[in-house]
């Protein structure tokens, strides 16, 4: 839950989808989740919506250090966060755990529920030969698709135990719409910096939309 902006379109607008709580804050990390968010839940709820996740590999941090181009404090920022996403030989990595600590506690809280868990866009295009910071670009790429693949097994892992639960994938909503492109889809400055515009969280709101024909 971690993606706001006053330029949201409400996702009930021609959906069956009726809103009663929109808990979400900028900088939202999983344990956001526990302390802030899980009491907008009840019994009664029977949508859940969650984007968590980035925020707790860093990504201001890591996007932050890399703003300028390689460089030994960028690769340190990226390491760090796929240490988070790398699973050890016998155990789920640390993001993996806290994603399905989350998704458990979201469904305790809300039992009756669809949780739909979005995944992330990728926050510039696929870069090009001869392309400055092009290094760059593949590696915040990659750890993106790195943590879409984690929360999607994860979430398959949720839904294999019983939760209703179900992964919902953007990337191709923002395609050719990443940072740096004619008409982007994400803020590259200010305070929703990485964040979606009005057209990103109508792409949002679309493959929500999709999704929600599927519960």
């Amino acid at each position: 839950m971690d993606n706001r902006g006053p330029q949201r379109p409400p996702l009930d607008r021609g959906t069956r989808a009726s809103l009663r709580s929109n808990p979400t804050c900028n900088g939202a990390t999983t344990q956001t989740v526990f302390t802030t968010q899980l009491s907008s839940l009840t019994p009664r709820t029977q949508l859940v919506t969650l984007t968590v996740g980035g925020n707790d590999l860093g990504s201001v941090a890591v996007a932050t250090a890399c703003a300028a181009g390689p460089s030994v404090a960028c690769q340190a920022a990226i390491d760090a966060a796929l240490t988070l996403l790398a699973a050890p030989p016998n155990g789920p990595s640390v993001l993996a755990t806290r994603l399905a600590a989350t998704y458990g506690a979201v469904a305790t809280a809300a039992p009756r529920a669809d949780i739909l868990v979005t995944g992330y866009p990728y926050l510039f295009e696929p870069p090009v030969r001869g392309q400055p910071n092009a290094a760059v670009v593949l590696a915040l790429n990659n750890a993106t698709a790195a943590l879409n693949a984690t929360i999607k097994a994860t979430v398959a892992a949720t839904a294999g135990a019983g939760v209703e639960i179900s992964y919902v994938d953007v990337t191709a909503g923002f395609a050719g719409h990443g940072i740096g492109s004619e008409r982007p889809f994400l803020h590259a400055t200010g305070p929703d910096a990485l964040h979606p515009t009005a057209r990103g969280y109508r792409v949002y709101a679309k493959a929500l939309s999709r999704a929600l024909v599927y519960c």
